[in-house]
């Protein structure tokens, strides 16, 4: 049963891209083994190691999901806030595109955990500078609305603005 576990969770992480370093992804030498052993201590030792094998990793498997979920979550984010962000057309944002797509081409590259986290940073830092860019464009219409009405006060109390109002708009 061990051997039957060992190999699916071999196989299920090379369909998924994950490393097997240090570990023996050989199958065929545990499959020798099994036949060659002949006492039940034998059978015990050999399935001691799979389940040792297997939960190693099982833990790696686990975190490269983890690591990989944390990449498609940062790279949803940033395409979010870069699709709201698309609805100003005064916005360039085709270098906040590029930080994407570039950030994203490398994921099935990927192999381990931690090397999804350099993606993630770019994504988040991409994801950052997008809200950045959205908050100083509000920033921008508040002040201006700011200004219009203290201009229209000024102009009700018969002030002379001359003409700023114009320049303003």
């Amino acid at each position: 049963r061990q051997l039957h576990r060992w190999n699916q969770l071999l196989a299920e992480a090379r369909n998924a891209g994950v490393a097997a370093e240090g570990l023996d992804g050989a199958g065929v030498r545990y499959a020798n083994r099994v036949a060659l052993s002949t006492t039940p201590n034998e059978f015990l030792a050999l399935a001691t190691v799979l389940s040792q094998q297997s939960t190693i990793l099982d833990g790696r498997m686990a975190a490269f999901r983890i690591a990989r979920a944390q990449a498609d979550g940062a790279a949803q984010t940033a395409r979010t806030l870069l699709a709201s962000a698309a609805q100003y057309p005064q916005l360039n944002l085709a270098e906040f595109r590029d930080q994407i797509a570039t950030a994203t081409a490398k994921v099935p590259a990927v192999h381990s955990a931690d090397a999804f986290a350099p993606i993630v940073g770019q994504l988040q830092q991409t994801a950052v500078g997008i809200q950045g860019l959205l908050n100083a464009r509000s920033g921008a219409y508040n002040q201006l609305a700011d200004t219009r009405s203290t201009l229209a006060s000024a102009q009700s109390i018969g002030a002379l603005i001359g003409n700023v109002p114009s320049k303003i708009n």
